[in-house]
């Protein structure tokens, strides 16, 4: 578009000057037939005009000619031949006022049919024209090419749609830019794989027990409260605390490669029992807590997997500490529709409960959704509180002491 604007321009500018040169020198015509008739009469030789002057308006290719005295035609002349619409000059001669030279010329820039050869040489001009042209488009295609890659690839990173982007490097040009490009695509991908290693990283290892490889505290809190909607239980189920005494005896008798084959062997065995559970989970609370959460177990189940998860514990504890070591679990059962922000309060109590006795046991919480026969200790120790109440076997004791303090007596009881 722009050779074809600039051939537009010189064609246009040829046709202006050509008019303006042709109509120029037909204006030198008509001054020079001016000033030979002002030295004619001038030198008194215009009685002989008729003689020399058709052969110089021949020469000027003149349509009509007169010249006139104060009114009166001195000489008058036509050509054979007259043109459509000439240009028509009035002229009066400086040197003798009384003359005046009417004289009609053909227009300067007048159309002539050109012959075969002209027609041929503007063929011939126009196909050179376009041969140039269509190469000088084809070779600024060829060299645009690489920068429309170039924005095509662009267009692409703005988009999001870095892998296509990574792909089409292609010969995009400049080269510079182009390799630029794809060292930051690749920087970003590498960048991009390592971030989602490192949060694949950093959500396996948050919630986990780096340990034991199981879910640590704030993982058991999270399962607890997807169990949950709106601060309610929305499945029945149970939650076991477990808790293991003599652990810091095993590790400072045996050592603490001996501790933790213990946890590792206590690991594996709870997640084999519960592994007939489905939904269940295993998370550690502290160094010798653990928890235990099985959703969508009944009480009677509740009752045989807490005998099952004690006797793993404790036959394990044994084999270590020679009999020494203690294992405490608490149950907490809970339905559809009970406050999730109190079981964990209910499985403290239980297991708080379950310490107050000698040896290894189990304690369930009742709040009243279990029947006596499951709720082992509480039957006893409910009895037994109700027994010191009745009979007043409650007695409050109180120390009285009596206090020095730089001469100042003080009673405290």
């Amino acid at each position: 578009m722009s050779l074809e604007a600039v051939a537009f321009l010189f064609m246009l500018f040829s046709f202006s000057s050509y008019v303006h040169l042709t109509s120029r020198f037909q204006q030198q015509q008509v001054v020079e037939l001016q000033s030979l008739l002002q030295v004619e009469y001038q030198k008194q030789h215009y009685e002989h005009i008729n003689q020399w002057l058709p052969a110089i308006l021949q020469t000027f290719d003149t349509q009509s000619f007169d010249l006139i005295e104060n009114g009166n035609s001195l000489y008058s002349y036509r050509a054979e031949q007259l043109s459509d619409s000439p240009v028509l000059y009035w002229q009066q001669l400086s040197r003798n006022p009384n003359w005046q030279m009417r004289l009609e010329l053909p227009r300067p820039y007048t159309f002539i049919a050109p012959n075969w050869q002209e027609i041929a040489v503007i063929c011939v001009t126009l196909l050179s024209l376009m041969l140039l042209v269509s190469w000088a488009w084809l070779w600024l295609r060829r060299q645009m090419q690489g920068i429309e890659e170039l924005s095509a690839r662009s267009q692409q990173i703005l988009s999001g749609d870095y892998q296509n982007a990574l792909q089409s490097e292609g010969n995009a040009q400049p080269r510079v830019i182009n390799k630029a490009l794809t060292e930051l695509l690749n920087a970003l991908e590498d960048a991009s794989a390592e971030r989602t290693r490192f949060d694949q990283f950093i959500r396996t290892n948050i919630f986990l027990d780096l340990r034991t490889r199981v879910g640590n505290r704030l993982f058991l809190n999270n399962r607890l409260e997807a169990l949950s909607y709106q601060q309610r239980m929305i499945v029945p189920g149970t939650l076991y605390l477990i808790v293991l005494e003599g652990l810091k005896h095993v590790k400072a008798h045996h050592g603490t490669d001996v501790l933790n084959e213990l946890l590792d062997t206590l690991n594996d065995g709870i997640n084999k029992v519960l592994s007939v559970q489905p939904n269940s989970l295993l998370a550690r609370r502290a160094s010798n807590q653990f928890a235990v959460v099985v959703p969508q177990l009944s009480l009677a189940e509740a009752d045989q997997l807490a005998e099952r998860l004690l006797r793993l514990c404790v036959s394990q504890l044994d084999v270590i500490t020679a009999k020494k070591g203690r294992c405490y679990i608490s149950a907490a059962y809970f339905r559809e529709g009970d406050p999730s922000g109190q079981l964990m309060d209910e499985a403290e109590m239980a297991l708080k409960a379950a310490q107050l006795q000698d040896a290894s046991n189990w304690f369930m919480y009742d709040k009243g959704a279990v029947d006596e026969e499951f709720a082992k200790g509480s039957v006893r120790w409910r009895s037994l509180l109700e027994w010191a109440l009745a009979h007043r076997g409650v007695s409050a004791y109180g120390q009285w002491r009596c206090c020095l303090n730089r001469g100042n007596y003080c009673l405290t009881q």
